[in-house]
Protein backbone atom coordinates (compact mmCIF):
# COMPACT_ATOMS: atom_id res chain seq x y z
CA UNK A 1 0.00 0.00 0.00
CA UNK A 2 1.21 3.61 -0.80
CA UNK A 3 1.30 6.37 1.23
CA UNK A 4 -1.12 9.30 0.01
CA UNK A 5 0.55 13.03 0.76
CA UNK A 6 -1.21 15.98 -0.46
CA UNK A 7 2.65 16.80 -1.04
CA UNK A 8 4.08 16.62 -4.75
CA UNK A 9 6.90 14.35 -5.05
CA UNK A 10 6.61 12.90 -1.12
CA UNK A 11 8.66 9.77 -2.71
CA UNK A 12 11.23 11.65 -3.95
CA UNK A 13 11.60 13.17 -0.30
CA UNK A 14 11.24 9.86 1.82
CA UNK A 15 13.99 8.58 -0.80
CA UNK A 16 16.26 11.76 0.14
CA UNK A 17 14.85 11.26 3.84
CA UNK A 18 15.95 7.65 4.15
CA UNK A 19 19.45 7.69 2.39
CA UNK A 20 20.40 10.78 4.93
CA UNK A 21 18.86 8.09 7.80
CA UNK A 22 20.80 5.36 6.27
CA UNK A 23 24.47 7.31 5.63
CA UNK A 24 23.50 8.33 9.85
CA UNK A 25 23.52 4.99 10.38
CA UNK A 26 26.37 3.81 8.66
CA UNK A 27 28.29 6.54 9.66
CA UNK A 28 28.06 5.99 13.86
CA UNK A 29 28.75 2.05 12.88
CA UNK A 30 31.30 2.04 10.71
CA UNK A 31 32.87 4.54 13.78
CA UNK A 32 32.02 2.01 16.42
CA UNK A 33 33.60 -1.00 14.63
CA UNK A 34 36.50 1.08 13.66
CA UNK A 35 37.48 2.55 17.22
CA UNK A 36 37.03 -1.03 18.71
CA UNK A 37 39.13 -2.43 16.63
CA UNK A 38 41.92 0.23 17.21
CA UNK A 39 41.59 -0.50 20.59
CA UNK A 40 42.22 -4.21 20.13
CA UNK A 41 44.79 -3.52 17.67
CA UNK A 42 46.57 -1.29 20.50
CA UNK A 43 45.63 -3.46 23.31
CA UNK A 44 47.75 -6.21 21.25
CA UNK A 45 50.56 -3.79 20.24
CA UNK A 46 51.46 -3.12 23.52
CA UNK A 47 51.51 -6.33 24.94
CA UNK A 48 53.43 -7.59 21.56
CA UNK A 49 56.18 -4.63 21.96
CA UNK A 50 57.23 -6.07 25.60
CA UNK A 51 59.16 -8.97 23.51
CA UNK A 52 59.05 -7.91 19.86
CA UNK A 53 60.14 -4.14 19.77
CA UNK A 54 60.94 -4.03 16.03
CA UNK A 55 57.40 -5.74 15.21
CA UNK A 56 55.56 -3.83 17.38
CA UNK A 57 57.29 -0.37 15.67
CA UNK A 58 55.74 -1.44 11.95
CA UNK A 59 52.76 -1.96 13.76
CA UNK A 60 52.24 1.18 15.06
CA UNK A 61 52.97 2.75 11.89
CA UNK A 62 50.43 0.74 10.18
CA UNK A 63 48.24 1.72 12.88
CA UNK A 64 49.13 5.22 12.50
CA UNK A 65 48.21 5.08 8.69
CA UNK A 66 45.13 3.03 9.67
CA UNK A 67 43.75 6.25 11.72
CA UNK A 68 44.89 8.49 9.62
CA UNK A 69 42.92 7.18 6.60
CA UNK A 70 39.60 6.75 9.17
CA UNK A 71 40.01 10.37 9.94
CA UNK A 72 39.57 11.21 5.82
CA UNK A 73 37.53 9.02 5.36
CA UNK A 74 34.90 10.38 8.28
CA UNK A 75 35.89 13.80 6.62
CA UNK A 76 34.02 12.40 3.17
CA UNK A 77 31.14 11.13 4.81
CA UNK A 78 30.61 13.90 6.81
CA UNK A 79 30.36 15.61 3.87
CA UNK A 80 27.92 13.73 1.96
CA UNK A 81 25.78 13.66 4.95
CA UNK A 82 25.94 17.15 5.00
CA UNK A 83 25.23 17.38 0.99
CA UNK A 84 21.82 14.60 1.80
CA UNK A 85 20.81 17.17 4.88
CA UNK A 86 20.64 19.87 2.69
CA UNK A 87 19.42 17.72 -0.02
CA UNK A 88 16.31 17.55 2.15
CA UNK A 89 15.92 21.13 3.61
CA UNK A 90 15.92 22.04 -0.55
CA UNK A 91 13.66 19.36 -1.71
CA UNK A 92 11.06 20.53 1.54
CA UNK A 93 11.06 24.12 0.15
CA UNK A 94 10.36 22.88 -2.87
CA UNK A 95 7.67 20.78 -2.71
CA UNK A 96 6.19 21.50 0.91
CA UNK A 97 4.83 24.98 0.25
CA UNK A 98 2.63 24.42 2.92
CA UNK A 99 4.42 26.41 5.95
CA UNK A 100 2.78 23.93 8.56
CA UNK A 101 3.69 21.04 6.29
CA UNK A 102 6.30 18.80 7.34
CA UNK A 103 9.63 20.47 6.82
CA UNK A 104 11.52 18.09 9.58
CA UNK A 105 14.78 19.12 8.44
CA UNK A 106 13.92 22.78 7.86
CA UNK A 107 12.60 23.64 10.90
CA UNK A 108 15.46 21.84 12.69
CA UNK A 109 17.81 23.68 10.71
CA UNK A 110 16.46 27.10 11.98
CA UNK A 111 15.52 25.72 15.56
CA UNK A 112 19.31 24.81 15.83
CA UNK A 113 20.26 28.52 14.28
CA UNK A 114 17.97 30.37 17.07
CA UNK A 115 18.91 28.86 19.87
CA UNK A 116 21.33 30.43 22.69
CA UNK A 117 24.65 29.17 22.74
CA UNK A 118 25.29 27.79 26.17
CA UNK A 119 29.74 27.30 25.54
CA UNK A 120 31.23 29.86 23.81
CA UNK A 121 31.91 30.27 19.55
CA UNK A 122 34.61 28.22 18.52
CA UNK A 123 35.97 28.50 14.91
CA UNK A 124 35.14 24.51 14.21
CA UNK A 125 31.59 23.06 14.08
CA UNK A 126 30.03 20.81 16.79
CA UNK A 127 29.59 17.92 14.39
CA UNK A 128 33.29 17.80 13.63
CA UNK A 129 33.98 16.12 17.09
CA UNK A 130 33.36 12.82 15.65
CA UNK A 131 36.77 13.78 13.94
CA UNK A 132 38.75 13.78 17.11
CA UNK A 133 37.87 10.06 17.88
CA UNK A 134 40.64 9.14 14.84
CA UNK A 135 43.02 11.82 16.21
CA UNK A 136 43.31 10.75 19.46
CA UNK A 137 44.00 7.09 18.04
CA UNK A 138 47.04 8.62 15.75
CA UNK A 139 48.19 9.88 19.01
CA UNK A 140 48.07 7.16 20.85
CA UNK A 141 49.72 5.45 18.10
CA UNK A 142 52.69 7.86 18.14
CA UNK A 143 52.78 7.41 22.19
CA UNK A 144 53.33 3.69 21.62
CA UNK A 145 55.96 4.20 18.74
CA UNK A 146 57.87 6.44 21.07
CA UNK A 147 57.70 4.05 24.17
CA UNK A 148 58.61 1.24 21.88
CA UNK A 149 61.98 3.01 20.56
CA UNK A 150 62.76 4.33 24.35
CA UNK A 151 61.55 0.34 25.72
CA UNK A 152 64.58 -0.95 22.96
Amino acid sequence: MQDQSPYPNWDLYKIANENWRFQIQQFWSRNSYFAAFQTASIAGVVKLSESHVIVARWFCGAGIALALLWWLSNDRLQQYNRFWWEKLIELEKRYIPDANGPRLAADFARWRASRPHRLPRVPWRYSSLPQLVPVVFIAAWAVLFVAAINHH
